[in-house]
C-alpha cells in the first residue's frame, strides 16, 4: 500500500476560542488526540502534529497513555508559525515530503472533529485512483480534511513565503477532485465556543 502521512495543523493561539484548540476537549477528549487517533486508524505511518511552543508540553502529555504503536508513529513538531500555511511548510520540511512524492498526505486543521472514517476513505480512494488531490464537498460546500500526493506540496520546499493550501489546490486544476460526501463534519470550523457541537472544556493552562 502507498505510504500514508497525516498532518494536524494545531499551532494557532485560539484567542477567540479562549484556549488552544489543540487542547480543546470535546466528547471528553482533546482535539489533537482525536485527530491523531483517527489518522492512526487510517494507517498513516507517520502522524505529525504541529503545535506552538506554549502548548508543546501539554500536547505531549496527551499521548503518554496512548498505544506504543501510535506513539511510535507520532511526531510533535513545535513551531512559532503565523499561519496554517507556515505550519504545513514546517511539516513538509521535517517529514522530508520532497523525497516522498508518491505518499498520500492527509492534511487537517485541528479546529474540527475528525470526519467519519468513510469520508476519509473516499478521499484517499480518489487519490489512489490517480487524482493529485481530493477535497470533500457537503451540499455544495467545500471543507476539510484534504488528501494530496506528496508531489503537490513541493512548492513548500522553495517558496520564500508559504502559499495557502487552497491556492495550491486551485492551481492543481483538473488534477484535483472534489468528492461529494454525506458528512457535515467536513464544514466545521471552531473559532469560538458557540461554534462547537457541544459545550467545550476550555483548559485554563492552555490560554494564550
Amino acid at each position: 500500500m502507498t505510504e500514508r502521512i497525516g498532518i494536524v495543523l494545531a499551532a494557532g493561539e485560539g484567542r477567540r476560542m479562549g484556549c488552544s484548540k489543540a487542547l480543546l476537549r470535546l466528547g471528553g477528549r482533546p482535539l489533537a488526540d482525536r485527530h491523531a487517533c483517527a489518522l492512526h486508524e487510517t494507517n498513516c505511518s507517520t502522524i505529525a502534529v504541529v503545535v506552538r511552543p506554549a502548548d508543546a508540553r501539554d500536547v505531549e502529555r496527551l499521548f503518554v497513555t496512548s498505544s506504543s504503536e501510535l506513539r511510535a508513529r507520532l511526531r510533535i513538531l513545535v513551531a512559532s508559525t503565523r499561519t496554517q500555511a507556515e505550519s504545513l511548510a514546517v511539516a513538509f520540511d521535517y517529514l522530508a515530503i520532497e523525497d516522498r512524492p508518491s505518499a498520500h498526505v492527509v492534511v487537517t486543521p485541528v479546529d474540527m472533529l475528525p470526519v467519519a472514517p468513510a469520508t476519509l476513505q473516499s478521499l484517499l480512494g480518489a487519490v489512489e485512483r490517480g487524482a493529485v488531490a481530493a477535497t470533500p464537498v457537503f451540499r455544495g460546500r467545500g471543507g476539510h480534511p484534504v488528501v494530496v500526493r506528496g508531489e503537490l506540496l513541493a512548492v513548500y520546499a522553495s517558496a520564500t513565503s508559504a502559499p495557502r493550501l487552497d491556492r495550491v489546490l486551485n492551481d492543481a486544476g483538473e488534477r484535483r477532485v472534489r468528492v461529494a460526501v454525506d458528512d457535515p463534519t467536513v464544514l466545521a470550523d471552531y473559532d469560538v465556543p458557540t461554534d462547537c457541537p457541544e459545550p467545550p472544556v476550555l483548559l485554563r493552562s492552555a490560554r494564550p
